[in-house]
């Protein structure tokens, strides 16, 4: 995935394939991160909870 992948994309992504983490690629294919169920429910939980 990309930095611009939208979230619900992602989760679809997860969940489709089952896989718990995607890497995150820039413009040229170069990773820069990688994103896991775990960081989804974590990111999901802070902005419900405010």
């Amino acid at each position: 995935v990309t930095q611009a992948t939208h979230v619900l994309r992602l989760l679809n992504l997860l969940q489709n394939n089952c896989v718990f983490r995607v890497p995150v690629v820039d413009s040229k294919g170069k990773l820069i991160g990688i994103v896991t169920r775990r960081d989804l429910l974590r990111g999901y939980l802070q902005t419900s909870g405010s």
